[in-house]
């Protein structure tokens, strides 16, 4: 029970990251919108 509980957590974890990434990205690129995309991404 606890392997699964800290998967779950883990699990959990890396989706906030992601979505924290993605909205300070989508919030870094709304405040600049004169900043074009030299990645290509």
């Amino acid at each position: 029970m606890a392997t699964t509980l800290s998967r779950s957590f883990s699990a959990a974890r890396l989706l906030g990251a992601g979505l924290l990434t993605a909205a300070a990205a989508s919030a870094a690129h709304a405040a600049h919108p004169l900043v074009t995309d030299d990645s290509g991404t």
